[in-house]
């Protein structure tokens, strides 16, 4: 398992979100989405286009939890001296929160054009 991804190359992609703009490597939730991302968007069955798949699903993640109630998943929190920091992250397997933004749609457009499409034919029906 490799992160391919940066923080610069979701910058890059995400230009007018100013939440993801402003984040840097220090923050936690940086360093929770692309834990998350380098498990699950590994070389199979993304091949040539998991940097890419990367880069769309960090974006996605981080884009919603910077979003006003944006997040609705694994809730987490990070105290450095007397401040203390918390954020959700939206649950991956619901369509319709990946659909939330653009970087959303964008993986799963990009999900949909590597996975192989099973069809069941029932004979005479």
């Amino acid at each position: 398992m490799a992160l391919l991804t940066s923080l610069a190359r979701v910058k890059a992609l995400a230009l007018g979100d100013s939440f993801i703009q402003g984040l840097t490597g220090a923050d936690a939730v940086v360093s929770q989405v692309f834990g998350y991302v380098t498990n699950h968007v590994t070389d199979d069955p993304w091949g040539i286009h998991q940097q890419e798949a990367q880069d769309y699903l960090a974006a996605h993640l981080l884009s919603s939890a910077g979003q006003a109630n944006g997040g609705q998943g694994p809730t987490s929190t990070e105290t450095i001296g007397r401040i203390t920091t918390g954020f959700t992250l939206p649950y991956l397997n619901r369509k319709e929160q990946m659909g939330m933004t653009q970087y959303g749609t964008r993986f799963l457009d990009l999900r949909d054009s590597v996975t192989l499409s099973v069809f069941m034919i029932v004979p005479g029906g």
